[in-house]
């Protein structure tokens, strides 16, 4: 399952006057917090950061953070009565905790969260319904309330620039996707002309989604420069005729010779890295779900490989020095 992981960079700052703190000092920061607060529950450090207004909890769960990074799932309570668990064997469907009210009991919703500490970086994969990178902010204001702490997205800017006019450039594949295209365009994928009664059915609420790529494995659209720098103006006047609303997405997944293939999206103002999140593994031909304990290891080593893959990306435009 293929999701985004998004990075900030940490600021620390007094709460009293806005004084900006060297950022080296997050990690002790953060390890005198887990160290000192958090609820042990066999070898991961527990915190309740249910904001004072809110009934459903508000919950981080850290598993490492003295190993050079800190990784921890962050979760946040649905009500017990939106979901429901059948026997599939019976047919019959019941109530998840039954008999529990909320306080005591709760389902939720999560997500995972990485700090590398030689650059304070923070990196969080987007998931519905859990909680946001603002959960940081959460835990030191709990905590540390003479700290202040800010988080600036690490940009995208002219993302597409990395890859354009460099040596040796190359992309693998494109994707676009279409709003209220071109009846031809809807000819060459029906087979003939829409009818006036198929234009009617069809009507202007369409959007057409198109991947390209090579039907061979290992081999990519473009090898060199020039033919990767005309796609990426091609695609550029595409935009620039359609417009945003109608050509809502657009992006080139390629690399050049100093750097390593990844995605370039013309639109996206912030920095994030594509990671594939498997859920299942094939055994004698069937599909065995991981566990809980399984996701997390893979989500862990996934963070760990996109931040040793984006820090040369990432580390220049924040303007971050480390102590490798």
């Amino acid at each position: 399952m293929n999701k985004k992981a998004f990075f900030f960079s940490i600021e620390l700052l007094a709460a009293e006057n806005g004084t900006e703190y060297d950022f080296h000092r997050i990690p002790d920061l953060l390890i005198d917090i887990i160290e000192n607060h958090g609820e042990r529950n066999g070898n991961i450090r527990t915190f309740d950061l249910t904001p004072n207004d809110e009934d459903l909890h508000t919950m981080l769960d850290v598993f490492y953070y003295d190993t050079g990074y800190l990784f921890a799932r962050a979760s946040k309570q649905r009500p017990t009565g939106s979901v429901i668990g059948r026997d599939y064997n019976t047919k019959v469907a019941e109530g998840l905790l039954n008999g529990y009210s909320e306080d005591i009991k709760g389902i939720e919703l999560y997500t995972y969260l990485y700090i590398n500490y030689e650059s304070s970086v923070l990196q969080i994969i987007s998931a519905m319904g859990a909680p946001n990178e603002n959960i940081i902010k959460q835990l030191i204001c709990k905590y540390r309330p003479e700290y202040e702490i800010k988080l600036i997205p690490v940009p995208n800017i002219n993302g597409i620039e990395k890859i354009y006019g460099k040596q040796n450039s190359s992309i693998n594949s494109i994707e676009l996707e279409l709003v209220n295209p071109e009846p031809v365009i809807l000819e060459h994928i029906l087979g003939q002309a829409p009818n006036e009664i198929a234009e009617s059915a069809l009507g202007e609420h369409l959007k057409v989604s198109v991947e390209i790529r090579s039907e061979f494995l290992r081999h990519g659209i473009t090898e060199d420069t020039e033919s990767s720098d005309q796609i990426i103006d091609m695609i550029r006047e595409r935009i620039n005729n359609l417009g945003r609303e109608r050509l809502r997405k657009a992006s080139v997944r390629g690399k050049t010779e100093y750097t390593k293939t990844r995605d370039y999206n013309f639109y996206d103002e912030n920095f994030y890295f594509m990671v594939d999140i498997p859920v299942y593994r094939m055994e004698n031909g069937r599909r065995i779900y991981y566990e809980e304990a399984e996701l997390t290891q893979i989500n862990l080593e996934n963070m760990n490989f996109s931040y040793n893959e984006s820090r040369d990306y990432i580390l220049p435009l924040i303007r971050r020095t480390t102590l490798r």
